[in-house]
C-alpha cells in the first residue's frame, strides 16, 4: 500500500516538474511572463511519505510480554499462543490471529487507506497512523479470543474437567493481555518507535 501511494506521489511531482519546465521555457521566450511557484505543502507530504515507507508494523506476541511465564512457571505466553494458533499432536488449532486477519480483511484495508489518507492530508504523523492500524488489528485479535466459544474447536471433556470451564483460549487471561503492536523504523527488526497493547 505504501508503495502504491509513493508511486502516485512520484507521478504527481514528475508532472509538476514538467509543467514548471514548460513555464520557464515560455518565460525565457517572453520576458513579460512571470513564473511564481509556491509550495503549499507538497514538500511536507513527500517527507512524510518517505518516512512512512521506512516504517514497519508488527502485531502479536513480541518483546518482554511474550516471555512472561504462566503462574506454574513451566511455559511462557508466546509458546501458549503458538500452540493455540497452530495446534499440537494433542490439541486442535484455534487460529485466533489468522482469524482476526481473514475475518476482518476489508476493515483492515480500510484502516490502512484511512491511515495513509491522514498522512497525505497532513492530519497525522506516519508513526501515529501506523500505530492506529496496529492497535486496530490487535483489538481484532483480542476480539477473536473473546468470541472463541462461537468459532473455535471445543475443549476436550478431560480438559473441561481439569479447568472447570469449557471456554476455549482462556486460562488466566494472560494471553489476551499480552497481545502487542509495535511500529519499527528501518524494517521489522529495526528499533521500535512506538508500541502498545490493547489491555
Amino acid at each position: 500500500m505504501a508503495t502504491f501511494f509513493r508511486e502516485r506521489w512520484a507521478e504527481m511531482t514528475g508532472a509538476v516538474a514538467k509543467m514548471l519546465t514548460k513555464f520557464k521555457d515560455l518565460q525565457s521566450k517572453n520576458k513579460n511572463v512571470e513564473v511564481i511557484y509556491k509550495d503549499m505543502g507538497a514538500a511536507k507530504i513527500g517527507e512524510r511519505m518517505d518516512e512512512l515507507n521506512n516504517l514497519s508494523l508488527t502485531i502479536g506476541f513480541q518483546g518482554a510480554t511474550a516471555l512472561v511465564m504462566y503462574p506454574d512457571g513451566k511455559i511462557n505466553v508466546a509458546t501458549v499462543a503458538l500452540y493455540n494458533e497452530f495446534g499440537t499432536q494433542n490439541m486442535p488449532a484455534r487460529g485466533f490471529m489468522r482469524r482476526a486477519i481473514t475475518e476482518n480483511l476489508n476493515e483492515i484495508r480500510l484502516a490502512l487507506v484511512f491511515a495513509f489518507k491522514e498522512v497525505i492530508e497532513l492530519r497525522e504523523t506516519p508513526v501515529a497512523a501506523m500505530a492506529a492500524v496496529g492497535r486496530f488489528i490487535a483489538e481484532k485479535m483480542v476480539e477473536a479470543i473473546d468470541t472463541a466459544s462461537t468459532w473455535a474447536a471445543p475443549l476436550a471433556p478431560s480438559t473441561v474437567k481439569s479447568k472447570g470451564h469449557a471456554e476455549p483460549l482462556f486460562e488466566t487471561g494472560l494471553m489476551k493481555k499480552s497481545i502487542t503492536w509495535a511500529v519499527h523504523k528501518n524494517g521489522f527488526m529495526g528499533p521500535i518507535v512506538k508500541q502498545g497493547r490493547v489491555r
